[in-house]
Parts: C-alpha cells; structure tokens; sequence
C-alpha cells in the first residue's frame, strides 16, 4: 500500500511537468510491486483543481474517472480531523492541510508517502518510528 500526494499525482499525468518522467519509472516500479494506491478526498480535489486550471475540466474529469477506479479513497472522520489538525499546529515545515491529512494517513495505515514535496517529506521524519 502507498499513499499518493498531489505533486506526484499532478507531475504524473500532465506531461509537461519536470518531474513527469520520474513519476511516470515510480508508478511502474509501484504498478509491477502490485501496490495499492490510497488517497484522501483532499488529494483528489487537489489535483482535479491544478489539471482542470492547467488542461481543462474534461481532463480533470478524466483524472477524477481514474481516481475513482484504480485508487482507494479514504475519508476522513472527525475524530481524523482533529488529529490532523494536531499535526498541522506542531508542524515546522510550511506543510497544508492536505499534507498534514497525507502523515495523519501515513501514520494511521502504517504506509509511505509517493511525493516530491520536499517540506511534506521533512515534516514526514518528525513522525517515524
């Protein structure tokens, strides 16, 4: 199981992304291993939003049909928000709601992160075992 943030989701399927060739060889490697992809609504707003004002909404229509098919799709309870609204008040590296709900997820499925969000992945050690 690997949980999936939005830049790497958003470097994966728009094509002119730096990092869209490196998302491209990391979902192959993550494919071939047979993982199971989790995202959290956040993401799927995230992302749906960044391609909808960057392609269009039918491409935002298009990566929310593939979401819906290939991802698990977790939601978040109440008692999920106020822990993640924990992680958001201690954190230290400029990290969103968004992320503070990817480490809350992390840490709650026992699970990593596919980012490239480099304070996602600082703020993510203050949280390893």
């Amino acid at each position: 199981m690997i949980i999936l943030d939005s830049s790497f989701l958003v470097a994966f399927f728009n094509t002119a992304h730096p990092c869209h060739d490196k998302a491209i060889g990391e979902m192959r490697k993550l494919e071939a291993e047979e993982k199971t992809f989790v995202v959290n609504e956040n993401i799927i707003d995230k992302v749906a939003s960044v391609i909808s004002a960057e392609a269009g909404s039918e491409k935002a229509a298009i990566f929310v049909d593939y979401a819906l098919k290939n991802f698990k799709i977790h939601d978040n309870e109440e008692g999920d928000i106020t822990v993640i609204n924990n992680i958001l008040k201690n954190q230290n590296h400029k990290i969103n709601y968004s992320d503070a709900s990817l480490i809350y997820l992390s840490k709650f499925l026992n699970c990593p992160i596919a980012t490239f969000n480099e304070n996602l992945i600082s703020e993510l050690k203050k949280y390893k075992s």
